[in-house]
């Protein structure tokens, strides 16, 4: 069977969102029998380097991301600047170091209650980046939740607007993400990404926005997210290191079996195409 690889993936470096603890995340990755994993924390990269480092020594290659936040324009800050979520991945040392930059960036420059980055911003340090268009807080998902919920015809404008952007500066290294749970909006957006997979031949891949490892981490979780703020958590129950199996289990009741696979197949191609390799010093 093809492997599979977790590419959305939040650490305890999403601070009061995250709750994989390094270390323990990858010693239960590799006992699922995962070769490679991803790290994509919230408009940070504070972990990188520490997963880097545990990765190699435990045998997983490290593929090193964020999640970004994009806004508009970083030089607006009001609060009516809205900003989305936009997962990112390192394809080798000039993607990383682009990566590093606009973490950077977003803080230096972008932030305003979160370390924000724009679409012009992206585009200036785009080369060796892979773009996955992320949870229901990212862009793409929003304006098509928006859509089928109104049925007002100038989203499909603005969804197809997206998609050119994107795609007219990543190319082959834009995707589609498509995400294992079962809730209201995620079907609608699943459903929607597959269609639209087929319509512009962009690729699909599928994640787990893992925010914990195990899924009897559930509640604790739960109580983690509501130190942060009071919110409901429902959308969680599924963002865990769940296995090619359990995603199966999970999509397979609205989409295409063959869909699912692709899907799934597609996280090792991407994983493939990552080839970050960090020089680490030793001072003596």
């Amino acid at each position: 069977m093809p492997g599979f690889t977790h590419l959305h993936l939040h650490s305890e470096f999403s601070l009061l969102d995250g709750a994989c603890r390094i270390k323990p995340l990858l010693a239960a990755a590799k006992s699922l029998g995962q070769t490679s994993l991803a790290i994509t924390d919230h408009g940070s990269m504070f972990g990188a380097i520490n997963f880097y480092k545990e990765a190699v020594a435990q045998g997983i290659k490290p593929i090193i991301g964020c999640e970004f936040y994009v806004c508009d324009n970083i030089n607006i800050k009001d609060k009516d600047s809205k900003y989305y979520h936009l997962v990112v991945l390192a394809k080798n040392n000039i993607g990383y170091q682009n990566l590093k930059k606009l973490s950077s960036i977003g803080y230096l420059d972008g932030f305003y209650y979160k370390p924000r980055i724009d679409f012009e911003t992206l585009t200036k340090h785009s080369e060796g980046l892979i773009v996955l268009t992320a949870c229901l807080g990212g862009e793409l998902p929003k304006l098509i939740v928006k859509q089928h919920k109104t049925q007002d015809k100038k989203y499909d404008a603005e969804i197809y607007s997206f998609i050119k952007k994107y795609h007219e500066v990543f190319g082959d290294d834009f995707y589609f993400e498509i995400q294992s749970s079962d809730t209201e909006e995620q079907i609608i957006l699943n459903k929607k990404l597959v269609d639209l997979h087929y319509e512009f031949n962009i690729p699909l891949v599928v994640t787990t926005d893992a925010h914990f490892p195990n899924k009897e981490d559930f509640n604790s979780h739960n109580i983690f997210i509501n130190i942060n703020q009071d919110r409901d958590t429902e959308n969680y129950k599924y963002c865990y290191v769940q296995t090619r199996q359990e995603i199966i289990e999970t999509l397979y009741h609205y989409l295409e079996y063959h869909d699912i696979n692709k899907a799934l197949n597609n996280t090792y191609e991407v994983a493939n195409k990552c080839n970050v390799e960090i020089e680490l010093h030793n001072p003596k």
